[in-house]
């Protein structure tokens, strides 16, 4: 093989490749859009998950009726004397269970007074010092709820509770269990900024599986969770 062949053999070689790639399929350009753009440059954040919440609740306990003459006209409103002994207070335990669901525990506590001398005290603050004061005997109520909460926004909630709740007795300090019955609570709630929620539910005794008559009540409660 003499050099001019070897010349001519160098040099068509990568002419032959160059044409025949013009021939071959390229895939065509990737084109980003301005709003891939933006969302690389802003990637959604992920979901905020929940966390424990505790908090200070406050549950105002009487029939319905009465739970609505709260917003009624004046003669047919509770009295200051009437929601001091209706309300239960204390703190409150929120633990959630995944997204979706979650456990509640609570202390709840409320005082019996002779709310007739509580009634001859003017005011709201007076009467209440005097049946704190003077209360013949204390109780306090420990729902424990398992519920279910939507969030279909960030800044409220829905939820919905069912569960048992047990009663103590105070005397001076000593704490009684209340056996001769047991309490069924269920409600539904709202939760505003994930800071206040409002519930509204019904409780009633129970003896064993039987409904105890005359102790069914409703409560309108309010909490303040951190």
């Amino acid at each position: 093989m003499n050099t001019r062949t070897i010349f001519l053999i160098v040099f068509f070689l990568p002419t032959a490749g160059a044409v025949g790639a013009q021939d071959v399929d390229m895939p065509p350009p990737v084109v980003v859009t301005e709003e891939a753009k933006v969302v690389k440059r802003n990637p959604t954040p992920p979901e905020e998950k929940e966390h424990v919440r505790f908090g200070l609740k406050f549950s105002y306990n009487a029939s319905l009726p009465e739970i609505g003459h709260l917003a009624g006209s004046a003669d047919v409103r509770p009295t200051s004397v009437d929601l001091i002994r209706r309300t239960t207070v204390g703190p409150a335990l929120r633990i959630p269970l995944g997204r979706v669901f979650y456990l509640q525990g609570e202390a709840l506590f409320g005082i019996h007074a002779n709310w007739a001398e509580t009634e001859k005290r003017s005011g709201l603050w007076n009467r209440l010092e005097y049946s704190i004061k003077y209360r013949t005997t204390s109780y306090m109520w420990v729902p424990v709820y398992a519920g279910v909460r939507w969030a279909p926004a960030s800044y409220f909630a829905l939820r919905g509770f069912v569960g048992p709740r047990f009663d103590f007795d105070i005397d001076y300090g000593n704490y009684t269990f209340v056996k001769d019955h047991y309490t069924l609570t269920a409600g539904a709630g709202l939760d505003l900024l994930k800071a206040f929620s409002i519930e509204l539910g019904y409780h009633v005794d129970m003896n064993r599986f039987s409904v105890v008559e005359g102790s069914g009540l409703w409560f309108l409660a309010a909490s303040l969770m951190f």
